[in-house]
């Protein structure tokens, strides 16, 4: 059974992995992902490593700081 440690780690390796820009059909990038999940260490590196864009809107209008504020995420809202 994996646990939830190991699967945030699986799941950060994943995102980090794709191009932290590019947007699906709804707009959402893995940067606004990292953000709705409140995964921070994804986000760092989405950043430091990715160039992520967080001025990015999805088809909602919505941005990667507004999914943190949804999910209370201070520490994403905070980089």
């Amino acid at each position: 059974m994996m646990t939830a440690r190991v699967f945030a780690n699986k799941y950060c390796e994943t995102l980090c992995r794709a191009d932290s820009n590019k947007a699906d059909n709804d707009g959402r990038t893995p940067t606004m992902a990292a953000c709705a999940g409140g995964h921070v260490r994804c986000l760092l590196l989405l950043i430091e490593k990715g160039g992520a864009d967080l001025s990015m809107k999805d088809n909602l209008n919505s941005n990667a700081a507004y999914d943190a504020i949804l999910v209370n995420s201070v520490n994403c809202l905070s980089l």
